[in-house]
């Protein structure tokens, strides 16, 4: 998964006009150097989402719809955080740690919880007999 997120980076980060390949687990840019581990492919907040939607009372149709969702959700936002990063680095390195291991470490659970909560409430609200 490590290597598959340091090619998606990289695709990335040279759709936005830096140029940029994968190495391995690595990501090298004329940005920065980034070394993808599993922490950083976003399989951690894949597995918190995926419990989250087994664990709600739902069909089995919308629980795999739920964790196939959730999947493209986290492995999209795996990628804003890694390319952020790489503009960090390169832009405002003082700040490079911080970033990775309080900002996106505290938001990115954030936002998988915010992403299981919108998937709860939308799944609530169809069968809601007294919605719209």
């Amino acid at each position: 998964m490590s290597e598959l997120t340091a090619k998606l980076t990289a695709t990335t980060l040279r759709c936005l006009g830096t140029e940029a390949y994968a190495d391995g687990r690595t990501v090298r840019s004329s940005l920065y150097t980034v070394t993808i581990i599993r922490g950083c492919t976003g399989v951690h907040q894949i597995v918190m989402f995926a419990s989250g939607v087994i664990a709600f009372p739902s069909s089995v149709r919308a629980k795999v719809l739920g964790i196939l969702w959730g999947i493209v959700a986290t492995l999209l936002v795996t990628q804003v955080r890694v390319v952020s990063l790489c503009y960090v680095g390169r832009f405002f390195p003082v700040h490079f740690e911080f970033a990775h291991m309080v900002f996106w470490q505290s938001l990115v659970v954030i936002i998988t919880v915010f992403l299981w909560t919108v998937w709860a409430v939308r799944l609530t609200e169809e069968h809601d007999p007294n919605g719209p």
